[in-house]
C-alpha cells in the first residue's frame, strides 16, 4: 500500500449513512515500497525468465486489445492477464486480504496495513469512495484459481487530472517467485498509461531491496535518484531509490526489460 501522508493521519469518509476514520495507511509497494509492496518479489534471474515468458503469451491476439472505453471513475473494469486478473475490490475480500498482507514477509516493505478485517472492509470502502472522485485507482490482485484478491496495486493521483501518479503495491508472499507478480504490474501500468492517460508514474523502493528494484528495472522503470530515510524499517529509516515510468517510454505490446 502506498505511504500514509502521516504517521497518525486517518480520514472521514461516509457511507451507509455512518461516518468512518480510517488510517490512510495503504500497502505500500514499491512506491514507497513499490513501492509499494511487497517488493521482496523474485530474484532478477527468476523475473527475467517470467517476463520472456509473460511476453510471449500477453503479445498473442487474443490478449492485446484496444483500451477499454470506459469511465473508471465510475468502476475499475476487470484486467485479464494470461494467470492473474485485476478487479475492483470487494469487501469480501478483507479477511483474505487480512491474513496474506499482515505476515512478517510482507510488513517489512510495507508501511503498517490495516490492523483487522474490519478495518480492511473500511479501506476497501475508502478506496472505492476515493476512486469516484478521481484521485485513487486500487485493484485486487487475483489469481486465476483463487476467488478472492490476495494482493493490491494502487495509483495516487501527486497533480490534477492525473498527469502524475504514485504506484503503490501489497501482494502475498506467494506470488513474488512466479512471475504474477510482474503480470499484475504491467496489467495496471499499461491501464494507467492507454485509459487514465497518466504521462508520469513514480515509484520507490527500499535500496536493499534487490528484487523490488530489479522488477521495477524489468517493467521499464529508470532510476532518478535516491530519497534519504524515507522508509521506516525493522524501527530504523532507510533510504529509498525513486524510479519513474513515463507514457514516452511505455511499451503497450509487452512488458520490457532494461539494464
Amino acid at each position: 500500500m502506498l505511504p500514509p501522508r502521516s504517521r497518525s493521519q486517518t480520514r472521514s469518509t461516509r457511507g451507509g449513512g455512518q461516518q468512518h476514520d480510517i488510517p490512510i495507511e495503504l500497502i505500500t509497494g514499491t512506491a514507497n515500497g513499490l513501492p509499494v509492496l511487497s517488493q521482496a518479489i523474485a530474484s532478477a534471474a527468476s523475473v527475467g525468465q517470467t517476463i520472456r515468458e509473460v511476453a510471449a503469451a500477453m503479445t498473442a491476439p487474443s490478449v492485446l486489445r484496444e483500451p477499454v472505453q470506459t469511465d473508471w471513475r465510475e468502476g475499475l473494469p476487470p484486467l485479464d492477464g494470461v494467470r492473474v486478473a485485476l478487479r475492483e475490490l470487494q469487501p469480501s475480500d478483507a479477511a483474505t486480504l487480512f491474513a496474506e498482507l499482515t505476515t512478517p514477509e510482507v510488513r517489512r516493505f510495507i508501511w503498517t496495513p490495516p490492523p483487522s478485517v474490519a478495518a480492511f472492509e473500511r479501506f476497501i470502502e475508502w478506496a472505492s469512495a476515493e476512486r469516484a472522485t478521481g484521485k485513487y485507482i486500487c485493484y485486487g490482485v487475483v489469481p486465476r484459481d483463487q476467488a478472492h484478491a490476495c494482493g493490491v496495486f494502487e495509483l495516487r493521483q501527486l497533480q490534477p487530472g492525473f498527469l502524475r501518479g504514485e504506484l503503490g503495491f501489497a501482494v502475498t508472499h506467494r506470488l513474488w517467485n512466479d512471475g504474477l507478480f510482474v503480470e499484475a504490474a504491467w496489467l495496471l501500468l499499461d491501464f494507467a498509461f492507454r485509459n487514465v492517460r497518466i504521462h508520469r508514474i513514480e515509484a520507490r523502493a527500499a535500496v536493499n531491496n534487490d528484487h523490488g528494484n530489479a522488477a521495477l528495472r524489468t517493467l521499464g522503470a529508470r532510476r532518478e535518484g535516491t530519497l534519504k530515510d524515507a522508509f521506516l524499517q525493522d524501527d530504523q529509516f532507510v533510504d529509498q531509490y525513486l524510479w519513474a515510468f513515463l507514457d514516452s517510454r511505455w511499451s503497450p505490446d509487452r512488458p520490457r526489460r532494461t539494464r
